[in-house]
């Protein structure tokens, strides 16, 4: 309270001194005036943030509020009629923190209703990017790319550009952006700079910095401050939230979204042409291009030539009131036809085909780390309850394939459970056994303990045969629970013997010649009466053939006892695709074939001499 009251206090001083700098301009904080009971209050306006708590946030700030609380609460509820309670603030709501009672003409300004205080001197465009950036210490194996990418997106986009710009400008004693050392101190640009409504001006229409710009053009508005109007209507409010649908859909575009303050254009021999951006918001996409959202049956300014003229490549996107994300979606669609949307993609990855049929299915260029054009696809779902999400690790495991999957919720959407981060890394190792085809001999033996199953080789057999009781050698694979056994052989037994053993009433197979896996695993499986099929074929999603992501490769799928299952391919399954087979209940058996891994494969830690 104390460092707030002192804060006002040195801050409206200063606004009594003459400015010291003739080039600069002011950094200014804006303040709105009330009245309660016949005396201006000065409000702080302030947008919740995620996990405010009401008694923290508003008994630090202010003089009121640590004088009297139930007067601060009842100065509240009346400048904010729009939060009915205040123990159930939501992230995104503007509201007005009374924070002074003022004397008459305390403040330059106050019978208008806006106070612009400033509190900082800002005399060049590196002073204003300083005070929008965070000290950072270089750590072992930091990359600057990786560092401006984490705040300014993927490498390659303008937005990556305009952040090496921004540190370049506060970094100017680093000459080479390939060279930083373990434990040096860097400013890095903070991402919320991008949300400032001066940001777009720095940056001429090729996204190079704007060096000569005019600072106090650009930081005081001075009389347009008056015509804005504090808070905002419900229905503004709603749109301008942290979980709007305008915001949802700009997120899936992987865009900007600017949708607060005023935008002035100027105009030659106009005033200049206001945009309130709180009702016509702008998302910037990843390409540069702007969309402008418009209100249906909202007269469109007649002089476009103001925004065309600044904003080179334009859309003016029309929107109901209370439009959602699927709605906003398809308006953008629709009103750009940039965006190259389609409703199925197909490709195939290390002997998997894949399918996606999808809501949209946009494309999209960029630039990889090493400067490579690269394409991305982003899939996007509509879904209307938690059975209908895809599996984390398909996304996980799409997303190295350049494929995004987003999913947008329905309106009558009915959340069960906390959806897991898409981007989060697994750092479980899903559990895959790998059973090697080098030799039929120990492949068996491999695959039916991968199974669970028992193996017995060299086992002495006795059977009758022509009167004479023969003995011979073989080898026994049986169940667990000893329900089902057979005998397989390798070519060591001839003649009749086969049929004699057969006759005993056991069955046997015999694996002779170069069958392949698949044929020895089926003759296997015949034998003992386990039902399997082929190919392989998974969904993403149960019981949907529109919206879903399709998975087919080679192998076998197997149902050893009700609550067991299996796969065995010889597909390279990518870990991520191990673990979306965990997860539906799939123990999953790789076959390798060391022929196709080379040399290397042969020394590695799971080849056949490792193992023995």
């Amino acid at each position: 309270m104390i460092r707030n009251l002192i804060y006002i206090s040195t801050a409206v001083c200063f606004l009594m001194m003459p400015p010291r700098f003739g080039a600069g301009a002011f950094l200014y904080k804006n303040y709105v005036i009330r009245q309660y009971q016949g005396r201006d209050i000065l409000c702080d306006p302030y947008v919740v943030e995620k996990n405010d708590s009401v008694i923290r946030l508003f008994q630090q700030r202010g003089q009121i509020a640590g004088q009297d609380f139930p007067e601060f609460l009842r100065i509240f509820q009346q400048f904010n009629p729009h939060i009915p309670d205040v123990d159930a603030i939501q992230p995104g709501q503007d509201i007005l923190i009374p924070l002074k009672k003022l004397g008459e003409d305390a403040l330059p300004g106050q019978s208008e209703g806006v106070v612009a205080i400033p509190f900082m001197a800002i005399t060049q465009l590196s002073d204003l990017i300083h005070q929008n950036a965070e000290k950072y210490e270089v750590k072992t194996g930091d990359s600057l790319s990786v560092i401006i990418s984490n705040s300014f997106g993927k490498f390659g986009t303008r937005s990556y550009n305009e952040g090496v710009a921004l540190f370049k400008l506060i970094n100017p004693e680093i000459d080479d952006l390939n060279h930083i050392r373990t434990g040096q101190i860097l400013n890095i640009p903070d991402k919320s700079v991008r949300n400032r409504k001066w940001y777009a001006s720095i940056f001429d229409d090729r996204g190079n910095l704007n060096r000569n710009i005019d600072l106090n053009e650009i930081l005081n508005p001075s009389d347009k401050l008056k015509n804005r109007t504090f808070p905002k209507s419900s229905a503004e409010s709603e749109k301008s939230g942290h979980d709007s649908p305008l915001s949802i859909a700009a997120e899936v575009l992987n865009s900007r979204l600017i949708d607060r303050g005023t935008y002035y254009f100027p105009r030659s021999g106009n005033p200049d042409l206001a945009l309130d951006l709180s009702r016509h918001p702008v998302m910037e996409l990843e390409s540069g291009r702007r969309l402008l959202f418009w209100e249906k049956d909202y007269p469109v300014p007649l002089d476009l030539q103001a925004l065309t003229a600044h904003w080179k490549e334009l859309k003016i996107v029309p929107l109901p009131v209370n439009a959602g994300s699927e709605e906003i979606l398809q308006a953008i669609f629709t009103a750009d036809k940039n965006f190259d949307v389609k409703n199925q993609l197909h490709l195939q990855h290390d002997g998997v085909d894949i399918t996606i049929r999808a809501d949209w299915i946009i494309a999209s260029g960029f630039y990889d780390e090493i400067g490579r054009l690269a394409i991305h696809q982003t899939c996007l779902f509509l879904i209307e309850n938690e059975a209908r999400r895809i599996p984390a690790s398909l996304k996980r495991y799409l997303l190295e394939l350049n494929i995004r999957i987003r999913e947008i919720r329905k309106k009558d959407f009915t959340p069960l459970a906390e959806a897991p981060d898409p981007s989060a890394p697994n750092l479980i190792t899903p559990l895959a056994v790998v059973v090697y085809t080098d030799d039929l001999r120990k492949f068996v033996p491999d695959w039916v303990k991968a199974m669970g199953f028992l193996y017995s080789g060299n086992i002495n057999i006795s059977f009758p045969y022509a009167g004479l009781q023969i003995e011979a050698i073989s080898n026994l694979i049986a169940t667990k629970d000893g329900n089902r056994q057979m005998l397989v052989d390798f070519g060591d037994l001839y003649g009749d013997a086969v049929s004699a053993i057969r006759n005993t009433g056991l069955e046997m197979i015999q694996l002779t010649g170069a069958p392949g896996w698949e044929m020895a695993v089926k003759q296997i499986l015949d034998a003992m009466n386990l039902p399997y099929s082929a190919p392989l074929n998974f969904t993403a999603i149960k019981d949907s053939r529109d919206a879903n992501i399709f998975l087919n490769f080679p192998g076998l799928r197997l149902e050893i006892r009700e609550s067991e299952k299996a796969v065995v391919t010889s597909a390279l399954l990518h870990p991520e695709l191990i673990g979306f087979l965990n997860q539906s209940g799939h123990q999953t058996i790789l076959i390798e074939d060391l022929s196709r891994l080379g040399e290397k494969g042969k020394t590695g830690p799971d080849s056949p001499d490792s193992r023995k």
